[in-house]
């Protein structure tokens, strides 16, 4: 029974996104922001895989990849490997396009996947993947569906892979405008004008804790704001 709940909750999601990517709600969140191309997180993803596998390919999941930027820089970055997931079909089709569009040929490093996150890492063999990076995904889900997702995460990750998650943080300029759900340690759940729940970390100790508790060895905690992000003039906030 909890498992069918578990995956009504994540279809219902993928239902939500598809069609607010159809009305072009979400495209181009970022664009023209400092985050447009890149984060703190996933500068120090990079600078990790290439420091550590200077002589080996990086298989690199970027999920919910959004209109693709990020998958792009990745993919660009030497003897790496990514896999551009998104469960939109939009969103997927602007990542093909994202790729195209960069003259350096990355047919071979950039993969576009449209499938839900859930749905593709349960297919993966164990240790397909040497990192997986989900910038500002995972507080859309409910604890109980990250709970499942982390353990995915490490199904598919080789031993010692590395994981780069952002989550929406406490100020955030969508916070204020959604409706509030639920108070919790980990900070506030509010439900937006696009439907969607959104957790709002407030707590730094609570967030590294969970996934400490789910099995993960948390190296450091990196925060940033985008101006502009969600809200023009205001600050999109991330942990």
């Amino acid at each position: 029974m909890q498992a069918m709940k578990l995956v009504d909750e994540e279809q219902g999601l993928i239902s939500a996104y598809n069609s607010l990517w159809q009305v072009n709600f979400y495209d181009a969140f970022s664009l023209g922001t400092a985050g447009e191309k890149s984060t703190p997180l996933l500068e120090k993803l990079i600078m990790l895989l290439s420091n550590e596998r200077s002589n080996e390919i990086s298989r690199v999941i970027d999920a919910g990849a959004g209109g693709g930027s990020h998958s792009v820089t990745l993919a660009q970055q030497p003897r790496f490997s990514v896999t551009a997931l998104d469960a939109s079909p939009v969103a997927a089709e602007l990542i093909r396009k994202q790729a195209l569009g960069v003259t350096l040929g990355l047919e071979s490093s950039l993969e576009v996947v449209n499938q839900g996150v859930i749905e593709f890492l349960s297919s993966q063999s164990k240790g397909t993947f040497d990192a997986f990076y989900a910038n500002a995904l995972l507080h859309i889900f409910s604890f109980e569906l990250r709970t499942v997702i982390y353990e995915l995460i490490k199904q598919a990750l080789r031993d010692g892979g590395r994981i780069a998650l952002s989550y929406k943080a406490d100020g955030d300029a969508l916070q204020e405008l959604g409706k509030l759900v639920e108070q919790n340690d980990l900070g506030e759940i509010r439900l937006g004008s696009d439907s969607v729940c959104r957790l709002f970390v407030r707590s730094v100790a609570e967030i590294k804790a969970e996934l400490e508790q789910a099995g993960f060895v948390v190296d450091e905690v990196i925060s940033w704001s985008v101006e502009g992000y969600n809200v023009p003039g205001q600050l999109g906030k991330f942990i």
